[in-house]
């Protein structure tokens, strides 16, 4: 593995989430791809391009779930964010389990490409390409 590759994608998605939890969308708009493709949970494309998931973001409240766990895993090519908020108990109709869910980045020169939503480890695992991660 190019743990160089992987160690810039992890802090590609450190700066995502920091301009999330600050709900600041020009730090956002410069971490997305123009053409980066959003899909959720129940495998639906919920924002294609980057000025529809800008204008997405900009529409959503503004108030931050509780999050009681972050889980990050990163690859040459992607980063699997899981996020555990125990008060959650759905998201897109789907039954979460502990209040899990799990976002997969796909990333390309520095850029984020695609993100899709997951609510199994295992699937989210399997489609960055870290199925056989274990700790070491």
């Amino acid at each position: 593995m190019n743990h160089e590759r992987a160690q810039a994608n992890l802090e590609v998605v450190f700066d995502w989430m920091n301009a999330m939890r600050n709900r600041d969308l020009g730090v956002i708009a410069r971490l997305f791809d123009e053409s980066v493709v959003w899909v959720d949970v129940a495998g639906g494309v919920a924002c294609d391009g980057r000025d529809q998931a800008l204008s997405w973001l900009h529409s959503t409240p503004a108030e931050l779930n509780e999050i009681d766990a972050i889980e990050l895993l990163a690859n040459e090519e992607h980063v699997m964010l899981g996020v555990r908020n125990h008060a959650r108990r759905e998201l897109a109709g789907l039954q979460l389990e502990d209040g899990q869910t799990f976002t997969v980045f796909t990333l390309r020169d520095g850029r984020i490409v695609r993100l899709r939503g997951y609510i199994h480890r295992e699937e989210a695992l399997a489609s960055a390409g870290l199925s056989g991660y274990r700790w070491r």
